[in-house]
């Protein structure tokens, strides 16, 4: 018995001809697989938005924990194996580095301020009178040294008669050590999220490379690797520079006879470290 004849004259072997359940399989699929996108998309918008506020922090701490790796490691072969300790006693003596100089620098900046405010309430507060050679200076002279003579004798009474110049200089002061608070309290949160990251670190490391092979196959490994060798030699860099900036700095601080030249030098070595500078300090 012959097989019918095909539905379509251009197709003899019926080889691209489709029944209509098929068709309609088809389209279902289709269908399936662009909500399927569209519900992806809209999931990895919604966690994006959620965590952009601390997308910054997650970096900060990612590039932490790489950092601190070698030594996590090296503290976890001295303690037997025992990778949750160790990140615990990393964590503690980051932390340690960082909080310890700068709350000594704040105590201090807080006993200055209050010293200095002590003196002007009770009147204490003097200049030294102005020199005479700037009464001679060209154009600016004479105002210079009227404004210092009457500051050097009546301290109030300036500061009263400018005080809507000093106090948006007030605000903007208290702005600055607020937004200095604000990046020691991510630097503080970043630093535990690291140590959090510590404990899981081999599995993580493994994970990255997989994600990576996959979306950058077949070096993509090779540029996770790439990317841990750079943040910890980048790491070392800024910590040697930073021992050497307070090095330096203690030194010129002990020879000039400044009281305080090493906790002065361990402040700036903290603030080298997370990228301030030893501006507020010298």
């Amino acid at each position: 018995m012959l097989p019918p004849p095909p539905d379509n004259p251009d197709d003899p072997e019926g080889r691209h001809s489709f029944s209509p359940d098929r068709i309609h399989l088809i389209e279902a699929r289709i269908v399936d697989l662009v909500i399927r996108l569209f519900l992806l998309g809209l999931f990895a918008y919604l966690s994006l938005a959620l965590i952009r506020p601390f997308l910054a922090l997650v970096t900060w701490a990612i590039i932490l924990a790489v950092a601190l790796a070698p030594v996590h490691g090296w503290l976890v072969r001295l303690l037997g194996g025992r990778r949750r300790l160790s990140a615990v006693i990393v964590t503690l003596v980051t932390l340690l580095v960082v909080i310890g100089p700068v709350a000594a620098l704040a105590s201090s900046l807080v006993e200055s301020v209050q010293a200095l405010v002590h003196r002007i309430a009770s009147g204490r507060l003097h200049l030294p009178p102005p020199p005479a050679r700037l009464e001679a200076l060209p154009l600016v002279g004479q105002q210079i040294h009227a404004f210092w003579t009457t500051a050097s004798t009546n301290m109030e009474s300036v500061l009263l008669n400018h005080r809507q110049i000093l106090a948006p200089l007030g605000t903007k002061a208290i702005g600055l050590i607020s937004g200095l608070g604000l990046a020691l309290v991510k630097v503080i949160l970043a630093i535990i999220l690291a140590g959090l990251l510590l404990v899981p670190g081999p599995q993580l490391a493994r994970g990255g490379r997989r994600i990576a092979s996959r979306i950058l196959a077949p070096r993509g490994a090779q540029f996770v690797d790439m990317a841990a060798v750079t943040v910890r030699n980048v790491s070392s860099g800024v910590v040697g520079i930073a021992l050497l900036q307070a090095l330096l700095i203690g030194l010129v601080l002990h020879g000039a006879g400044v009281a305080g030249a090493g906790l002065l030098a361990l402040v700036i070595l903290a603030l080298c470290i997370v990228q301030v500078g030893p501006a507020l300090v010298v």
